[in-house]
């Protein structure tokens, strides 16, 4: 349930109250499940009831997972002479997944001021609005069902199921907290308008997983550790280019930029993986950044030459940093048009920029030696190259391509020759509508409008593939 207030205190001061309550229950993966014992078949047909089932099914209660998080939060906001506004917010959590931590309950606040500048002062007359605002604001987030003290279980055979995860009871909440400053100014009667942002974003206290000890008589172990920062610009660029009678043009410009980086993690965690295969992995590292890629390199030596073994075949790194997947910058560019009384049409442009890319499909394309470029290096007999012997440091000028494609393909080989640039530039989106005049066909529609639409028509790339799809 939710609670307003609103009054004028004085003549200048204004005041909004909001207080509430909420509950979230929440429950999946409940139930009975059942094995297929006996090739599936019952003692009667269409009998559906657990005294049909022959005696070597085995029947489990099923619990995926049960939360519940209450929550009481509260909002205040004061306005002064309608250009000057405070507002203070916060809400206190309680979550299910935290109990027995003495942390269940758990508070944050948020703070944000804004002023709009146009009303205080008088400014040139180009300028229609200039409003600036900063705001502070934590977020807490609570764990997973069942990490507290998880038991011991009992399987459909009648044996114990014993638990391996060692009990986490002083285990807190994920923290992020962010601090945002901004400006949002309008020229030439609104017809021109800027938004920037500046944020800054730090996670702290994640819920990591650790090999537990041996001899501890667990496998694994949870710990609150770890900091990650964020770090960026967002801006926006709106124009009413062409308003008219009978057409009408507005356009918006966005550019984002985010810098990450992974302070710590935790002292016993050099690095923690969090996805990829064999070939391409990616990791959290302190010192690192969100998206990084570690992938098996060609090993050289000092003259940058690429090492072969004695019998030619291409040596290797262990994975090593390679790029980031996180592009640089993106930007966006959205226009509409307005044709008459009925027509629209639109397009949207989208870039990203920097950032690496791997291809999987051309490593495995590759190792099995059906590539269009494994196929012209065998019907050429060899492959050049820049390489050497370890052993003997002799130079090689050519190599056999079966060993070579079978070195670098495949799913776990040197992926070096497969990462590319993330950079495309793409046709989003193209529209093109028609608003129906309903009041003449007799239908009661008040309004009416038929579209085509076509979405990621286009991209330029420098990877040979789309780059957006293969990540």
């Amino acid at each position: 349930g939710i609670l307003n207030y609103t009054d004028n205190l004085t003549d200048d001061i204004s005041l909004t109250l909001i207080a509430g309550a909420s509950i979230q229950h929440q429950q999946y993966g409940v139930g009975v499940s059942v094995s297929s014992g006996n090739d599936g078949k019952l003692f009667y047909a269409n009998e559906f009831n657990f005294q049909n089932l022959p005696t070597n099914v085995q029947v489990n209660s099923a619990l995926s997972s049960r939360v519940e998080k209450q929550a009481l939060f509260g909002n205040a906001v004061i306005g002064f002479k309608d250009y000057l506004f405070l507002d203070i917010a916060g809400r206190n959590d309680y979550a299910s997944t935290l109990a027995l931590t003495g942390n269940e309950s758990y508070f944050y606040p948020s703070y944000g001021v804004s002023a709009i500048i146009s009303q205080m002062v008088t400014l040139p007359q180009a300028i229609s609005f200039f409003k600036v605002r900063a705001s502070a604001a934590s977020v807490g987030n609570e764990v997973p069902f069942n990490r507290i003290n998880p038991q011991n279980t009992v399987t459909a055979a009648g044996a114990v199921n014993r638990n391996t995860q060692k009990p986490f009871t002083d285990l807190k909440p994920e923290l992020i907290e962010t601090t945002e400053f901004g400006i949002d100014l309008r020229f030439l009667n609104n017809k021109i308008g800027v938004d920037l942002a500046l944020y800054n974003i730090k996670s702290t206290d994640q819920f990591l997983s650790l090999s537990a000890p041996s001899g501890s008589g667990y496998t694994t172990y949870f710990v609150n550790a770890g900091e990650i920062v964020n770090k960026g610009i967002e801006m926006s660029l709106t124009g009413r280019i062409i308003e008219k009678q009978n057409l009408s043009w507005t356009s918006t410009f966005n550019f984002t930029k985010n810098t990450n980086e992974v302070v710590s993690i935790h002292p016993d965690i050099s690095g923690l993986g969090t996805g990829g295969g064999d070939a391409v992995q990616s990791r959290f590292v302190a010192g690192g950044s969100i998206g990084d890629m570690y992938i098996r390199m060609h090993k050289r030596d000092t003259q940058g030459r690429i090492l072969l073994d004695d019998n030619g075949t291409p040596l290797s790194t262990d994975h090593e940093l390679a790029g980031n997947a996180e592009p640089d910058f993106s930007i966006g560019w959205a226009n509409n048009f307005t044709i008459g009384d009925r027509l629209t049409a639109g397009f949207i442009i989208n870039g990203k920029f920097g950032g690496e890319v791997y291809s999987h499909t051309e490593t495995m394309l590759n190792g099995f030696g059906v590539s269009a470029r494994s196929g012209a290096a065998r019907d050429a007999g060899s492959i050049s190259v820049n390489a050497a012997t370890e052993s003997s440091g002799a130079a090689v000028s050519s190599a056999d391509p079966v060993k070579w494609y079978t070195a670098l393909g495949d799913r776990n080989g040197i992926g070096e020759p497969y990462i590319y640039d993330r950079t495309n530039i793409r046709l989003t989106q193209l529209s093109i509508g028609y608003n129906l005049d309903t009041s003449s066909l007799g239908i009661p529609i008040e309004a009416a409008n038929i579209s085509l639409i076509g979405n990621n028509l286009l991209y330029s790339a420098e990877a040979p593939f789309d780059p957006e799809v293969a990540m």
